[in-house]
């Protein structure tokens, strides 16, 4: 998933909820992209200085959400789940190929609410 606003990138809503997936370890979460570490509950800000991009990407619709993780190999699918998050500065969405066509949102800011059972 793409964490840079693109040309084509339309404006989202400043606030709202959205879907993340993340790799699931003993005690974090992690991106399936970068190295970083998530906690649940706590309010995770984009450091521009640490990593490259515009801001965190993320998914507004739980199906499409469950679609990435399905098209994840066996081995990889056991290991990463999806999580509601509430989103803050909200910059943009943008259309992403990723064997299929999704919409991918970004932000700077975002809190882990819980993860979501299909």
């Amino acid at each position: 998933m793409c964490n840079s606003l693109h040309s084509s990138s339309k404006k989202i809503e400043k606030e709202g909820y959205g879907y993340k997936v993340l790799q699931i370890y003993p005690t974090t979460l992690r991106s399936p992209f970068a190295r970083s570490i998530y906690r649940k509950n706590k309010l995770i800000k984009w450091n521009r200085s640490k990593t490259q991009g515009d801001g965190f990407c993320f998914l507004k619709n739980k199906k499409i959400a469950f679609r990435f993780v399905s098209s994840f190999n066996d081995e990889f699918r056991r290991r990463y789940g999806v999580f509601k998050i509430k989103y803050n500065q909200g910059l943009g969405r943008h259309w992403e190929p990723y064997g299929f066509q999704y919409q991918n949102y970004i932000c700077k800011e975002f809190k882990i609410l819980k993860e979501i059972k299909k």
